[in-house]
């Protein structure tokens, strides 16, 4: 008969003499994918208009009266600079087309004037108080540069017409920034006008025109770059938006502008 074991003897229980189970590491699993947040356009506020008095829709309708005046102004200094400008500074008879071209120009500036001081009476755009300004003094320099540039030379049996080319060109200088600031009015104010597409549309063919203009070479493309901007900002003048100072309440939303590229650092950029 198999005896028994003899009894364990008691004592205190000593973790170090427990051992641990065999470890088996699990197969390899590879990290699960990063959580991407859902990618959304940040809100864009334009800053509300700040109107200087009551409303008077008469300024921006005075406006786009003179931009489409300058529309025309642009099609014909830019096709008689590059038919009798360009190539020709001694003339056999008066150049008539340059008085022409500045009273044109002058007139159209005083008109248009009147559309970029609205952006500053009802949106208090110090930019479009700035563009209407130098455009008036811009309009009043051309022509004065550009008509006494004309020089006679010549007696009873001879006569020509010089031009001065450093002061016509001057003209052209003081002229050509002109559109820039208007462009970059009708930039900053797109929001308030309405229809912000139209505003950048024409504020990019108006800084493109100046700065053809500012060339006097290439000045004839500047001009009819300029048709195309006057036109456009013609439309977006005749259409502004008018606020009251009372309603500034019932303002149109805000539109959602979403930017150029993604702001997440986690996923790809979204393709506009």
């Amino acid at each position: 008969m198999r005896p028994y074991p003899p009894p364990r003897v008691s004592r205190e229980y000593d973790p170090s003499e427990r051992r641990a189970p065999a470890y088996h590491p699990p197969p390899y699993t590879p990290a699960p994918p990063p959580y991407y947040y859902p990618w959304m356009p940040p809100m864009y506020f334009p800053p509300p208009p700040r109107p200087r008095g009551p409303p008077r829709p008469g300024l921006f309708r005075m406006g786009a009266v003179g931009l489409f005046l300058l529309a025309a102004t642009g099609i014909f200094t830019g096709v008689s600079f590059l038919t009798n400008g360009l190539f020709y500074y001694n003339h056999d008879t008066y150049p008539i087309w340059i008085p022409i071209a500045g009273a044109l120009v002058l007139f159209s500036s005083l008109l248009g004037m009147a559309g970029f001081y609205g952006q500053y009476h009802h949106y208090g755009s110090g930019m479009g108080a700035a563009a209407g300004l130098y455009l008036l003094i811009g309009g009043i320099l051309f022509i004065l540069l550009t008509v006494t540039s004309v020089q006679h030379y010549g007696s009873s049996y001879y006569q020509t017409w010089t031009t001065n080319i450093l002061q016509t060109w001057g003209g052209y200088i003081i002229f050509g920034v002109a559109p820039i600031l208007m462009g970059t009015s009708n930039i900053v104010s797109r929001h308030h006008m309405g229809m912000p597409g139209l505003g950048t549309t024409s504020g990019v063919l108006f800084i493109i025109a100046g700065s053809f203009i500012i060339s006097y070479v290439l000045s004839f493309i500047g001009f009819f770059i300029l048709t195309a901007g006057s036109i456009v900002a013609g439309i977006h003048f005749a259409k502004a938006m008018v606020y009251h100072p009372e309603d500034m309440a019932e303002r149109p939303m805000p539109e959602m502008v979403a930017p150029a590229y993604g702001w997440s650092p986690y996923q790809p950029r979204p393709p506009y």
